[in-house]
């Protein structure tokens, strides 16, 4: 009942709760390191949001935490339990596109998908700089919207297909995201002009490895050097009509194209040749709340310790790892170096 529920305003008293077990650490990432330190030396189960760490040595570092006290870490990639992520990977074993993955392609236009962007307000002396939202505050995030939209979209690649290699990428700012001056005093522009200016334009490209990770398994279908190309631009105008396609092509006579950030929106099997859509799936189970699905999986695997034929949660350590490896390295020359600072 409600009354069981304590507050706490002390992360040290909130983990001498001895009725607490699992915590989720779902604060900016500048802080999850600091946090998960002291999670994983309380015993506690740690649930991470993505992108875990700002950049990969920080997301290693959390990850050793809890191994060396020999405490479960999972990772907030949810997009791997969505009941449309499963539904697309029977797709794939069908084997609607033929045997083996050719490419896999991608482009994001527009920030529309992503929340909380409007101005940061506090109630300290801060409250009247309206400072960047942290998601666009390299300090905070680690980098630009790429850290916290583009980040799903390649852990479910690697969940699907296998592990990226041969990365390469650029990263470029328009400036659409620098804060622009206004009345403020002296101290308020410079706390501004700290703010490194986030990149707001990625490309990657990447090949698709072989799967031999705890939380990659098997691929869904033979994808072994498949070419992938990635575009996000968060620079887009609003005027611009918004994209998220994405397009996994193989060697058979379909495609398949779906918008690659929704939980729910159709899934199409397209002709390769004359464009027609030959299959449509529109109905997938939505939960309540995005995580839910990810969350009871790790609930149910941590209640079954013992094990009764329960499948593994499907996002671990291992998975944000290499995730953060590749956003190193597509943003390690637009940030000078990803592990000195942000």
């Amino acid at each position: 009942g409600s009354n069981n529920c304590r507050p706490y305003d002390d992360l040290d008293a909130f983990l001498k709760d001895p009725e607490m077990t699992a915590v989720y650490i779902a604060t900016p990432p500048e802080s999850h390191l600091e946090v998960a330190r002291k999670v994983a030396e309380a015993g506690k189960v740690a649930y991470v949001e993505k992108p875990v760490g700002r950049c990969a040595a920080e997301t290693k570092a959390i990850i050793d935490a809890f191994q060396k006290h020999n405490v479960p870490i999972y990772t907030a990639y949810t997009s791997r339990a969505y009941a449309r992520t499963q539904t697309l990977m029977n797709l794939l074993q069908e084997g609607v596109i033929g045997n083996q993955v050719t490419s896999i392609s991608y482009k994001l236009n527009g920030s529309n998908l992503v929340r909380g962007l409007g101005p940061t307000n506090t109630t300290t002396t801060e409250a009247t700089t309206a400072l960047l939202p942290w998601r666009v505050d390299a300090k905070h995030s680690g980098g630009g919207l790429i850290m916290d939209v583009g980040c799903h979209l390649l852990d479910r690649l690697d969940y699907l297909f296998g592990p990226l290699v041969n990365v390469t990428g650029k990263a470029t700012s328009s400036s659409k995201h620098h804060h622009k001056e206004s009345n403020t005093n002296t101290e308020q522009k410079q706390q501004q002009q700290q703010q490194q200016l986030v990149e707001d334009y990625v490309e990657m490209q990447a090949v698709v490895g072989s799967s031999t990770s705890s939380s990659s398994g098997v691929a869904a279908i033979d994808s072994v050097g498949a070419k992938v190309d990635c575009i996000w631009d968060f620079s887009a105008k609003e005027e611009e009509a918004p994209v998220d396609e994405l397009v996994i092509t193989g060697n058979g006579m379909a495609m398949i194209k779906m918008a690659g950030m929704s939980p729910s929106l159709p899934i199409f099997v397209v002709n390769s040749t004359t464009g027609e859509v030959v299959k449509e799936i529109t109905s997938f189970d939505i939960p309540q709340h995005a995580a839910q699905p990810l969350i009871q999986t790790i609930v149910d695997e941590l209640r079954n310790k013992e094990g009764d034929g329960v499948k593994l949660a499907p996002s671990r350590a291992d998975n944000a790892l290499r995730t953060s490896i590749v956003l190193d390295t597509i943003l390690s020359s637009y940030y000078g170096g990803r592990e000195t600072g942000y």
